[in-house]
């Protein structure tokens, strides 16, 4: 009997991984089992801090932040490793961002659970997707660059737009411009093409071929976000023209 006692306890426990028992916003004891407060549920949503807790730059690292109100910090769960949790978001008064992003905590202190989830993470880029695609102003500093600039671009397009230009468009006196993107890599190379204007099918499959032939690699964007010390390569889009005139 007392062996299937313990069995049952601890199915019961693996229902939800890391649990405790902790408290409510309103003071009342509540059941970690309940979802809100299971670790992995925690992971993307939106989070209140129900204690002060405090930041690291790691786990079990150096404390770089004191977070010290109760229930006021809003924050985006981005992972989970034992009670330790990644804070890749932090809002206080609704309205301030707070210092520094992205740093870990307890997201359980002995049989306190330090948060709560209120609904779902929104969209915003964190430093640890090393497959984000950001966008840049055409001539900032951190937007990709291509040999050669925008002249050597025009020149070659507007040859290839002639080389490749569909013969039934041409014949029927079809003209126009497409607008493609397009994902630089962090190596230079491209990918994911994509009309953004289009004329026609023929002449869009065209237009894509066209900068796929770019004969060069593009110096890819760097930037250096709020939590970087250095700068760092990232995927970027970028959109190009490219025009079919019968001449």
């Amino acid at each position: 009997m007392k062996t299937v006692i313990t069995l049952l306890i601890c199915i019961a426990m693996a229902t939800c991984s890391n649990t405790k028992r902790g408290a409510s916003s309103d003071g009342k004891v509540v059941n970690s089992n309940d979802p809100v407060f299971c670790a992995d549920s925690l992971v993307g949503n939106e989070l209140i801090s129900l204690y002060p807790f405090m930041l690291y730059d790691k786990p079990d690292g150096n404390i770089t932040y004191s977070c010290d109100y109760e229930n006021g910090y809003i924050c985006i769960a981005g992972e989970i490793k034992d009670d330790w949790i990644r804070l890749d978001y932090i809002l206080i008064n609704l309205d301030k961002l707070t210092f520094p992003f992205y740093r870990w905590t307890k997201w359980r202190n002995n049989d306190s659970i330090m948060f709560k989830v209120i609904g779902e993470g929104f969209p915003f880029i964190s430093p640890y997707d090393e497959n984000a695609i950001y966008e840049f102003p055409v001539y900032s500093q951190e937007y990709p660059q291509y040999p050669g600039g925008e002249e050597a671009i025009e020149q070659f397009l507007k040859k290839e737009a002639q080389k490749r230009y569909p013969p039934t468009a041409r014949q029927m006196g079809v003209q126009g411009r497409v607008m493609v993107s397009f994902v630089v890599e962090k190596d230079g190379t491209m990918s994911d093409f994509r009309i953004q204007n289009s004329v026609n099918d023929e002449i869009d499959e065209a237009a894509i071929e066209c900068i796929k032939n770019l004969p060069k690699r593009w110096k890819p964007a760097r930037t250096k976000l709020e939590f970087d010390t250095a700068e760092r390569t990232v995927r970027c889009k970028v959109k190009l023209p490219v025009s079919f005139r019968i001449e």
